[in-house]
């Protein structure tokens, strides 16, 4: 397993001393992370919108980017683009952490900067996100093999005559199997996956756009029978209520 950790801050001596630090925590784990730096936010969420990040340190009091965003507001695009993330506030001012609650934080960094807290914060940071991955994970078949994919990667879900489909965003799997079998077994501990038409689920988190029987997301376009419509809408408002989620439609 190995996760990625991106540290965002405008000030370079910031960004090198709390990736220093972030490097010198004991991982326990397959790989070590890989560990991103960033001066903007607009850097990390460009990176963000192709690629999951696990932990997320970021500056609250970032120059002002394109619009004038704050950390706050670059951590709930974030968020948005992947709602299990980790979002870690690094600040100087303890008069901001009241207002951090409203951007999801999982936790918060002072500063200076103490190598004890950060390395407590990872700590259990690495602890959520293995119990995370372990209610996450689902095994299937293909020919001799038993494989194992985090659902929190697969884009859809889709039925091909008597295989099954499983696009990620770094390709595609199949196996033998019937779709209403799977979107069973999976709906029964991860409830993001939306049946769209007979033969496709989707998985709700890598949604971007909800119009006129289609689904966007990723630059793929899916369509959604007029049988299905109703009940995709209704799952997909239920999520996005539960889970705080933004829907565009």
């Amino acid at each position: 397993m190995r996760i990625k950790i991106a540290i965002c801050d405008d000030e370079k001596i910031i960004r090198k001393e709390l990736k220093q630090i972030v490097e010198s925590y004991p991982y326990l784990l397959e790989e070590k992370p890989e560990i991103c730096c960033y001066q903007m936010g607009t850097e990390l969420l460009e990176v963000a919108r192709v690629s999951k990040f696990e932990i997320v340190f970021m500056d609250i009091e970032l120059e002002p980017g394109e619009g004038k965003k704050t950390g706050f507001d670059y951590a709930v695009e974030i968020k948005n683009l992947c709602p299990h993330t980790l979002i870690v506030y690094v600040t100087g001012y303890d008069c901001y952490i009241t207002s951090a609650v409203y951007a999801e934080p999982f936790s918060y960094i002072s500063k200076p900067i103490q190598k004890e807290r950060v390395h407590m914060v990872i700590d259990r940071a690495i602890k959520r996100i293995i119990l995370m991955a372990a209610s996450t994970q689902y095994f299937f078949n293909t020919g001799k093999m038993r494989v194992r994919i985090d659902l929190n990667d697969v884009l859809y879900v889709m039925a091909h005559y008597k295989k099954i489909i499983v696009k990620t965003q770094e390709g595609e799997i199949e196996f033998w199997g019937k779709l209403d079998e799977v979107y069973q077994e999976i709906d029964s501990f991860y409830n993001y996956f939306v049946p769209i038409n007979k033969s496709t689920l989707v998985n709700f988190k890598h949604v971007d756009r909800f119009k006129k029987r289609r689904i966007m997301m990723k630059g793929i376009i899916l369509p959604i029978s007029r049988k299905y419509e109703n009940e995709c809408l209704k799952k997909m408002i239920y999520l996005a209520k539960q889970h705080g989620l933004i829907m565009s439609v």
